[in-house]
């Protein structure tokens, strides 16, 4: 099984978890520009290494592969300072393999164990 997922540590995921998901759609529609119905409720159940290993292990599977991959910052669009920001943010946790745990997304790979 492969699958992406937001990380729990990503500035984006943080201000999600801060903000009820009632208001989730129309701060997508004000900064995207995405239309509402396209907007769905976000559970965070699987956003950190820990939370991770432990489903997979719960599920019988194993992790066979786990990389943090960088975002692009497209929810500061809105705003030419904040983007600016977060790009250099991005840069700097793109260089430095220590700050890895600070990038946007999530990649795994489970393997269900063999006979």
């Amino acid at each position: 099984m492969v699958f992406l997922t937001a990380n729990m540590w990503d500035y984006g995921t943080l201000v999600a978890r801060l903000v009820p998901n009632r208001f989730h759609a129309k701060i997508v529609k004000h900064v995207e520009g995405r239309e509402e119905e396209d907007t769905f409720p976000t559970a965070y159940k699987t956003n950190t290494r820990g939370d991770v290993d432990r489903l997979a292990v719960s599920a019988g599977l194993s992790v066979e592969s786990f990389q943090y991959l960088s975002q692009y910052p497209n929810y500061l669009m809105f705003n030419g300072a904040l983007f600016f920001l977060g790009m250099c943010f991005d840069k700097l946790i793109s260089r430095f393999e220590l700050l890895r745990i600070f990038r946007g997304w999530i990649l795994v790979t489970l393997r269900k164990p063999g006979p």
